[in-house]
């Protein structure tokens, strides 16, 4: 039955099927096939954004960072309210050094999903690359004060102890060992 689904989806989409196998392979590391299968679903749906945004993410991977930047962009003036693409971006400018750019990036995927916590952490990470560490206390906290709901214990912790919060992490590092079975 499973295979007949496959079937009928690819009848109407085989884009779909191919961004489906290139993301597992992207999910495995197997950058040659992840993109070959990308580009695949681009030849039959070339105006797909998401799987244009995965290719660009692959071709970052393999360091070919101008191409990915290019694709990235391409796609931003497509779509530029995709917050993906704006973190995509985002951490890209980080790597290369541009912080402010970086900033500009995550401050238009802040306002377009304010809930994402870790927009606010790549902040606090930009920040402290920059030396201005009140400004990466502040977006540490603001991501610790609406992450608890959203994100895994251990990843609190982490955070709470980038912010100093000592009683959070201790906190989280109490509900991490009550969740975590004793071998």
């Amino acid at each position: 039955d499973a295979f007949k689904n496959l079937l009928s989806v690819w009848d109407e989409n085989p884009w779909r099927i191919y961004y489906q196998i290139g993301y597992a392979y992207l999910q495995q590391n197997e950058l040659d096939k992840a993109k070959l299968y990308f580009e695949k679903s681009l030849k039959s749906k070339p105006d797909n954004v998401a799987t244009q945004g995965l290719l660009a993410f692959v071709y970052h991977r393999e360091g070919n960072d101008k191409q990915a930047q290019t694709l990235w962009e391409k796609n931003l003036r497509d779509d530029p309210s995709n917050p993906m693409l704006h973190i995509n971006l985002g951490l890209y400018s980080e790597k290369k050094g541009r912080y402010e750019e970086a900033l500009d990036h995550y401050r238009k995927a802040q306002a377009l999903t304010p809930e994402d916590n870790a927009v606010m952490i790549n902040m606090g990470n930009v920040y402290e690359a920059m030396n201005r560490n009140v400004e990466a206390q502040s977006a540490y906290s603001a991501a610790l004060h609406s992450a608890k709901k959203d994100l895994a214990a251990y990843d609190i912790f982490l955070l709470a102890q980038k912010t100093g919060n000592e009683a959070s992490a201790g906190e989280m590092l109490n509900i991490l060992a009550k969740e975590c079975p004793s071998s």
